[in-house]
């Protein structure tokens, strides 16, 4: 028996993204590893019982016979039985065919179009409590069913023992007994599919829709406008897979003329060198920019996978109809995919890598902070930027003065205070950097890059360290501290630091890491400035009693 309780819109909303999220990772499998046997062009029509005549795409795939297949034997079968069962009391490894219908619409800003999902098993399943615990039972249709109580209303419903459909009011005319072919039905039938996942798009069906949302010619990019010409040269767009050897993996572009089809041809090599270099630029601008050898390696793998694409796909044009024949034999599946996770998770091990050295700075900055306002709150102002001579020459650093705030008193005793940093004997204390000193990025052990902003109105101007009632514009609206590119970095002992550039602010932050830099402001707190900042706001940052006090929390 099914249990009968109530449901939230938004538990069918769930439902609904959990079957597509399922249904992508069949779409996935099946293209990429499957194998299968050989199906008769009738064995495959049955589905077209759930495409009523207003369906504007519709999806198909057959996951039992692909999951079963030698292929396949290390697919996780466990643990999507498991999930599926707790989730749902469904047994996805037992699905025999997947049928997703969505209904015509024409307006974006309305409801959601019409859905119906029909999932058939090899064996009886048992929807769980946990999917239907707050569903409202409902008989509809003569089926039992079960509905959200939400004004778009989502229903599952018990067709029998080993069907389940879900959808929304289009679910009746995926349901019905019998249905008058649409376009896309005639599209699945012209074709004569016998695959294990198809996909049939009646795009003429949603044209005047996609064109009516287009943005007007002179507000797109240059480059850009030519493909504002596809949604007139495509009528619809069909995709099947059959991954026995010598079956049929196609992609097609169905026209109106084999001159369309030839400019639909044109446009999308066009488009796939643009997506590939706008992949590239944002992949690199997510890596370490100290990584030469990282991005060398990355340009070199996007260019080859780039020339791949341009040998393999060439399609074939046969009067209204552009078809790329895709190669999915197994040896070039891993391969391919072998390269594709490694293009990927590269970049992601790159983006963690970079999290973590940025939290690690950001920590040695607040440590740093913390320091300056101890020794602020022994002498009454923060450090001079240098340690000096009698005559105010600069001899050693602030990072010097700070030591015994940073638990580092016997370094700071080993310090001739009357000496240069330079001198035989401060020399041989370089190589001695406390740890917080050391950024992540930076290579080397007496460098640092954590610098004092130095200028007129700045943090450090003139021969003394300020109080903090010198910072009128408020300590949490003025950076103390920031993380200068590496090239800046300087000995750690040097009197040297961040010379201000007000005109142009960023010259010298920004290409540490990607996107953009620590800075520690004076209340001590550690905040990240993006590259994008307003020249303006980060100039106010950086002066201490402009009257232009900056909240950029």
């Amino acid at each position: 028996m099914f249990c009968r309780r109530r449901c939230s819109a938004q538990r069918a909303i769930d439902i609904k993204q959990y079957l597509l999220a399922f249904i992508a990772f069949t779409w996935l499998n099946v293209s990429v590893l499957a194998q299968t046997l050989p199906t008769t062009i009738e064995d495959r029509a049955a589905w077209l019982n759930h495409v009523p005549e207003s369906t504007l795409m519709a999806l198909v795939a057959y996951p039992e016979e692909v999951f079963s297949q030698p292929s396949m034997e290390l697919v996780p079968r466990e643990l999507i039985t498991l999930l599926g069962k707790r989730e749902l009391g469904l047994d996805f490894c037992q699905l025999t065919r997947v049928v997703v219908a969505i209904e015509k619409f024409d307006d974006l800003t309305g409801p959601p179009p019409g859905l119906g999902v029909v999932l058939n098993f090899s064996s009886p399943q048992s929807l769980s409590d946990n999917i239907l615990s707050d569903f409202q039972p409902r008989t509809w249709q003569g089926y039992e069913a079960y509905e959200s109580t939400g004004t778009e209303t989502m229903r599952i419903v018990v067709v029998d023992e080993k069907t389940i459909a879900i959808g929304n009011n289009f679910l009746q005319g995926v349901l019905a007994e019998k249905q008058k072919p649409g376009a896309v039905a005639n599209l699945v039938k012209k074709q004569a599919f016998v695959g294990e996942v198809g996909l049939f798009v009646d795009f003429a069906g949603i044209r005047p829709l996609v064109v009516e949302n287009l943005p007007p010619a002179d507000q797109v990019p240059l480059p850009l406008r030519q493909f504002l010409a596809l949604p007139d040269l495509i009528e619809s767009i069909s995709a099947e897979i059959t991954a026995v050897p010598g079956g049929k993996n196609q992609l097609h572009f169905h026209t109106t003329s084999t001159r369309d089809s030839e400019r639909v041809w044109d446009l999308l090599q066009t488009g796939l060198a643009m997506a590939r270099e706008a992949i590239l630029m944002q992949v690199l601008s997510e890596m370490d920019p100290n990584d030469l050898e990282m991005q060398t390696a990355i340009q070199s793998y996007v260019a080859r996978v780039g020339a791949w694409i341009q040998t393999h796909l060439k399609p074939e044009i046969n009067e209204r109809r552009l078809t790329f024949n895709l190669d999915v034999s197994g040896q070039m599946q891993m391969v391919s995919i072998a390269g594709m996770m490694a293009g990927m998770l590269l970049p992601a091990v790159q983006q963690v890598r970079e999290a973590a050295r940025r939290t690690s700075s950001a920590n040695n900055l607040k440590q740093i902070g913390m320091a300056l306002h101890n020794y602020d709150s022994a002498y009454n102002r923060f450090p001079d930027r240098a340690i000096r001579s009698a005559d105010g020459t600069p001899l050693l650093s602030w990072r010097v003065a700070i030591l015994p705030f940073l638990e580092q008193d016997n370094l700071y005793k080993q310090f001739r205070l009357d000496e240069p940093w330079d001198s035989d004997h401060n020399l041989a204390l370089l190589e001695m950097m406390p740890p917080l000193y050391a950024n992540p990025n930076v290579p080397g052990q007496s460098d640092t890059v954590y610098l004092a902003p130095v200028g007129p109105n700045c943090f450090y101007e003139g021969l003394s360290g300020r109080r903090i009632t010198d910072i009128v514009d408020g300590t949490s609206n003025t950076i103390m501290l920031v993380e200068a590119n590496a090239e800046r970095a300087v000995p750690w002992t040097k009197p040297d630091d961040f010379e201000c550039d007000l005109e142009a602010p960023m010259n010298g932050l920004g290409n540490l890491r990607p996107n953009g830099f620590n800075a520690l402001l004076a209340d001590g707190a550690v905040r990240f400035i993006t590259r994008g900042i307003d020249p303006q706001v980060l100039r106010n940052l950086f002066q201490v009693s402009d009257g232009n006090p900056v909240d950029i929390d």
